[in-house]
Formats: C-alpha cells, structure tokens, sequence
C-alpha cells in the first residue's frame, strides 16, 4: 500500500531526462513539477544527501550527525538539512554489504567491520519512524547499477553490468524488467598469494584494482624494478591519478604498472559478463576519471579472457561518478 501510494505521488511528475553541456563536470538533472525531496542515507561513507525530486539534484550533503546504532538518526538528519516530515515522500538507505532478503537486516560488510552494531534493524525501525514515508534498504552497488538509467533519455540496453572503481570496488547488474541486482565484485579472489583484504580472504579483486590497489601495484613495481618513473619523486605520496597521469606522458614503470591493473579487471569483467551475459559494460567511479585509456587498456584484456558470446560487448565509461550510488538511489525511489 505504501509503495503504491508512493508510486501515485510521483506519478504527477512528467520525468524527462537531459543532459548539461559541461563534459567536464557531466551531471543528469530531472525535468520535473514535483517538488518533494528524497533522501538517501549512505552507511559506508557516512554521509546523507537531500534529492530535490523535481531537478535531480543532490541539494545538500553532509556527514551524518549521529551514531548509526541510533533510531533516530534519520530524524536528526531530517533536521540537519532543513526537511519537514511532510516534505519527505521517501528514504533510501544503501549499505556497502550483504542484507538478508528474508528478515531485511543487515547482514555481513567487509566495509564496516562492526556491522554487528550498525543498526541492523534500521529498515524497520525507519518505517515505523516515518510511517508516510516510502522506506527502501539496498546494497550500494544495486544503486550505482540503477544509476545507469539516468545515462539518456533512452533506456538503456538491458542486461547491464555496472563496476564503479574508487576506495572500493561496487558492481551491480540491471537485469530484463529493470531489477537492480548488487554483485560483490570487490570480493572474488583473483590472487591466492595476494594481500589479505577485509573480508578475510586473500588477493580480492578491490586489493588489486580499486584506488589504494593501484597504489599498492605502483609501489610493488617501484620497489622491485629499476625503471626510471617520474613517480619515484612522489615517495608515498603516489595515487592511482598519478600513475594515470605518468601514463599520459609516457613513463614506463606508469604503463607496466596499468597493464597490470587491466589484466585484472579486465579479466573480472570477463567473469562477470559470463554470469550477465550484459549488453554493455559501464566503468565508473572516481578511477575512470583517468578516461579512454583506462578503457582501453581493460577492454584488450577483457577480449582476451572473455566468453566467445561476449568477446564484443562494449565496455564504456560513466558520467555520474562517484555520486552514481546517490543518483541511483534516487531513481530506485522515484520508480
């Protein structure tokens, strides 16, 4: 009753989706006559950000204010950014780990280690806070995967597997009707003898491939060849942006250092594009600011591993980002 009664609100709206002009800064906005908000809270990072329903647009963000094992502190975030209740029509909780679809409580975070004491009954305990609400609890990559309907005014291709690489690794799938479906990619096991990740395994795709992972391969390269790099000058101070950018400006140790880092993903996607068989391979993330030859450098690797059906399925970058979870989030909500 409540999603139906949801649905009927923000059936008023006329959604139409537009890009802006600014390659650099590439941003989906809503063209709507609804001007209700929704909001979605993001364990992970911490933080909560106020989606104005008839632009799109994330209108304020900030670190949530309270501690998560808490029940009220979505109502402290409500007053935080300045929202009446009446103004709320949704809320949408993304957490970066397992949700037990049978109980709706959190379940197992290799991001937040004391998942035990984070609120694992927030989704109820939501509802009850906000009865007029629409509430919705889903895993971060399921939202980041839902983001890539905002990509243009036609839907997209389905099915679709969607990676963003930044700290972490998030992938969903959006599958034939729409379903969003999170896939813990970070978290296959690409190297037995590769360093411990946080989930306890060893090797995992998010150690070799996320941001910090890159840096790990860089200094491992460093460390153990001679090659003269324009990275050595930075000590400890190497990002994954740098190694990009000594790439760009042809360093050798920076090249060496990326056909490692798409070698492994690369051949993930493979694996991943045999279990979705997708249409297209979005890339997005704060890494794939790094452009097309970060693509290219995957999708040869890709090729080389892929499922003979797959061999041709496009891998192309996003163009929301880091907020694609919050966007995502967003659009969940208003459909």
């Amino acid at each position: 009753y409540k999603r139906q009664a949801f649905m009927d609100e923000a059936a008023t709206a006329e959604i139409r989706l537009t890009k802006t002009t600014d390659e650099d800064d590439p941003k989906i906005v809503f063209d709507t006559v609804y001007q209700h908000y929704c909001l979605v809270a993001s364990i992970g990072k911490k933080r909560v950000s106020k989606t104005d329903i008839a632009t799109g647009q994330v209108v304020e963000e900030m670190h949530l204010v309270a501690e998560l094992e808490q029940r009220t502190y979505i109502e402290q975030q409500l007053a935080a950014l300045g929202l009446a209740e009446e103004q709320l029509l949704g809320i949408h909780i993304l957490y970066p780990g397992l949700i037990d679809a049978m109980t709706e409580r959190l379940s197992f975070s290799a991001v937040i280690r004391s998942w035990q004491q984070c609120c694992p009954t927030i989704l109820p305990d939501s509802r009850a806070a906000f009865p007029d609400a629409y509430v919705m609890l889903s895993n971060n990559a399921a939202a980041v995967a839902y983001s890539a309907f905002l990509r243009d005014t036609e839907p997209p291709p389905l099915p679709l597997l969607v990676m963003t690489v930044q700290e972490g690794i998030d992938a969903g799938a959006v599958l034939p009707g729409g379903r969003s479906m999170p896939l813990e990619a970070g978290h296959i096991s690409i190297d037995r003898n590769g360093p411990v990740c946080n989930c306890g395994n060893h090797g995992c795709l998010e150690q070799m491939t996320s941001a910090t992972g890159i840096v790990r391969l860089a200094k491992k390269y460093l460390a153990s060849h001679d090659t003269p790099s324009s990275l050595r000058e930075r000590g400890e101070s190497i990002s994954a942006k740098a190694v990009f950018d000594a790439l760009k400006e042809g360093d050798a140790a920076a090249e060496a250092i990326v056909q490692e880092f798409s070698e492994y993903l690369g051949r993930a996607l493979a694996v991943f594009a045999c279990v979705v068989d997708p249409e297209v391979i979005v890339v997005g993330g704060g890494v794939s600011k790094a452009g097309q030859i970060l693509i290219d450098g995957v999708a040869k690797y890709y090729r080389e591993a892929a499922f003979i059906a797959c061999k041709d399925t496009p891998i192309v970058l996003a163009s929301l980002g880091n907020d694609a979870g919050i966007y995502g989030a967003a659009k969940m909500l208003i459909d």
